[in-house]
């Protein structure tokens, strides 16, 4: 048996005969301690007890040396790493302004710029940024009274107020010190172009999965575990989360249940989106140390789900917003760094490529406002229209592969935004649409059959 078979075995071990578990025990291809540290439940245990000692048939013998297993220990508090990348703390939010004195023609002509009417009035448009009004009420020159009296929403002022907060420290980590991916799980990879919402988008799968009750903790990474609850923490506060800093990354080890109850393990690699935009203008053979580091890390025998996330937004403003006319074309990037996939076998071991159609509440208000198809089907249509070279390759990349992966359009949103920054009302809609789709795609074991096979 080899290790990624046995990792499959530990991964499921409750799912496994126990006469099966007690001959790989014998055979000496796995212990009890790896067993216990894999949450191998106490029936279990006693099962394997009574093969050791046929004689305990009526009263199972304890196993010696195997302790209770223990529950999920507490999340520690995150510590300012050196060597890490941290989102600044914030100074404390001062609840009465103190209204500065006008000492000379320069303050005076900064108070006039100020006009309170003209703000509350942007916030009521949804015409003004969370950080201007966050650094409005720093500088003193608006307080959250000024907001309340002038009727802006309870939710939004609340949201604010986490937003400008000591909220928490975010930990972000070099490809190296993230800890080797486990085998026996489905790998699911998110690519995309920095400010296109992958954060987002995992914040709100994170906030569904847990509401539902289908979210199954695993301590293989305990730092992926802290950055998960943060994700989702922040959208329960109203906020939407930050996004992952340049050149660093995150690893999150996870499981959701399917709706038969069914395990379904997944490592979860967030990559920040200026990496594939190095990826893409230095190519995945270049020389450089962090994309030859990347490439070894992603490469193994685990099954693959693809998640293209694209900014429906930035595509729509890409000739008319000039903030964007620098910025690298997705249908471009995202095609080369698929040329990059496919070029170092990583398509071999992949069964599912989404393109995600992010921000698509506003594609659908800008485009198809009037259109009553569903939103797949609009989704589908905007990759065909917009990214036809990307999906084209991607059929062709199927065919020519002996993985034949799905290729599939989702839409998403993560509900009503304002202000820029601040989630006014969750939808988890789309966040239920990716989590069953990755559900459906990804690697479980069901038993019989499979586990005899390994077995003989």
């Amino acid at each position: 048996m080899d290790r990624h078979q046995k990792q499959i075995i530990l991964q499921n071990c409750n799912n496994v005969p126990s006469d099966g578990l007690y001959k790989l025990i014998s055979e000496g291809s796995i212990t009890l301690a790896e067993l216990e540290s894999h949450g191998l439940a106490k029936e279990k245990l006693k099962e394997i007890a009574i093969f050791i000692d046929p004689s305990s048939d009526t009263t199972p013998v304890a196993i010696p040396g195997i302790p209770n297993i223990p529950g999920i220990p507490a999340m520690p508090a995150i510590p300012n790493t050196p060597g890490m990348s941290t989102v600044p703390t914030i100074p404390s939010i001062p609840s009465i302004p103190t209204i500065p004195t006008l000492t000379s023609a320069a303050n005076t002509k900064s108070e006039e710029a100020f006009n309170l009417s003209s703000v509350i009035e942007q916030i009521k448009n949804n015409e003004i940024a969370a950080e201007k009004l966050d650094r409005l009420i720093k500088e003193n020159k608006l307080s959250y009274e000024d907001l309340e009296i002038n009727g802006i929403d309870p939710k939004v002022i609340f949201s604010l107020k986490f937003f400008g907060s000591n909220q928490a420290i975010t930990r972000f980590y070099g490809i190296k010190d993230l800890p080797v991916m486990e085998e026996g799980r489905t790998d699911v990879y998110m690519v995309g172009m920095a400010a296109s919402g992958k954060s987002t988008m995992l914040s709100g799968i994170f906030k569904y999965v847990n509401d539902q009750g289908i979210f199954l903790p695993d301590t293989y990474n305990q730092n992926g575990n802290a950055y998960m609850e943060q994700l989702k923490r922040q959208l329960d506060y109203g906020v939407l989360p930050v996004g992952t800093a340049q050149g660093t990354y995150n690893y999150i080890a996870t499981s959701f249940k399917d709706q038969s109850g069914k395990k379904h393990p997944f490592n979860i690699v967030e990559v920040p989106g200026e990496n594939y935009q190095r990826m893409f203008s230095e190519g995945m053979d270049s020389e450089t140390d962090y994309i030859r580091d990347f490439v070894d890390y992603i490469k193994n025998r685990n099954k693959k789900i693809l998640v293209f996330v694209i900014d429906s937004v930035a595509q729509l403003q890409r000739f008319t917003n000039t903030e964007l006319f620098g910025k690298l074309d997705q249908s471009i990037a995202y095609n080369n760094i698929l040329a990059m996939f496919r070029d170092h076998k990583i398509l071999d071991r992949t069964d599912a490529i989404y393109f995600v159609v992010n921000k698509f509440d506003v594609l659908k208000n800008e485009r198809y406002a009037f259109d009553e198809r569903p939103d797949k089907e609009l989704a589908l249509e905007f990759i065909e229209q917009e990214f036809a070279s990307l999906l084209s390759a991607s059929k062709e990349a199927r065919v020519n592969n002996k993985n034949k992966f799905k290729i599939k359009a989702i839409p998403f949103s993560i509900g009503e935004v304002v202000l820029d920054k601040l989630l006014k009302t969750f939808d988890s809609k789309n966040s239920k649409t990716i989590v069953d789709d990755l559900l459906e795609d990804s690697f479980v074991v069901n038993g019989g059959a499979f586990w005899n096979k390994l077995f003989k």
